[in-house]
């Protein structure tokens, strides 16, 4: 994300659950809910990266490749709070689904 104003903009509107589909999730703390694939019930780790339909996970020391529409995911805020998000509403390039907070 190179968008000065975006970035500023994200820096300064804090995550929660509220507008937690509009922020960078990358770095965040995870955990799958629910899955479509019964052996991701109950992952956790860290977001390393995302694309449109997937992220990239840190998991037990390993990198895992998982989609984001099959899965309820958990996330851990930084306040402490956790929240809850479908997975199909995270299914969007994650440039444009951050844009959405100037909005």
């Amino acid at each position: 994300m190179n968008d000065p104003k975006i970035r500023n903009l994200q820096s300064t509107i804090r995550i929660n659950a509220k507008n937690l589909v509009c922020h960078e999730l990358i770095g965040l703390m995870f955990k799958i809910k629910e899955s479509k694939d019964k052996k991701l019930n109950a992952l956790e780790g860290r977001i390393a990266d995302e694309t449109m339909k997937t992220f990239v996970v840190e998991s037990g020391g390993k990198e895992m490749r998982i989609p984001k529409d099959r899965c309820v995911w958990e996330f851990a805020l930084p306040d402490g709070t956790k929240a809850a998000v479908e997975g199909s509403l995270l299914v969007c390039r994650p440039e444009d689904r951050t844009k959405k907070l100037g909005r």
